[in-house]
């Protein structure tokens, strides 16, 4: 099984190159929608419901992409998952998880 099946990343970026972990819209997101919430309802509520108060369309879709590439927003990702379901269990984003995903 490949590493990024559980939601590694090879990518150039990440929590240790980023400006911003951004655990505060972590937080909203958890929040704000239902465990049970898939990738595109947490897209659609970032993105179409601007749940995170971002100013423009493009600050929008750029908040999506940068939480993608920290954290996957992806159920299906054994990491994001733990966290997602960590986050629900506790109300708020302890802030071990997400330096764990990074």
């Amino acid at each position: 099984m490949q590493v990024n099946s559980f939601g590694f990343s090879y990518n150039s970026t990440g929590g240790h190159t980023a400006r911003s972990m951004m655990l505060l819209e972590m937080q909203i997101l958890i929040h704000s929608l239902p465990l049970v919430a898939e990738r595109d309802d947490i897209a659609n509520a970032i993105v179409d419901e601007n749940i995170l108060d971002k100013p423009t369309q493009a600050s929008r879709v750029k908040s999506l992409r940068h939480l993608m590439e920290l954290y996957s927003l992806n159920p299906s990702k054994a990491l994001f998952r733990v966290l997602w379901e960590l986050g629900h269990a506790d109300g708020f984003v302890n802030l071990t998880w997400p330096l764990s995903m990074a």
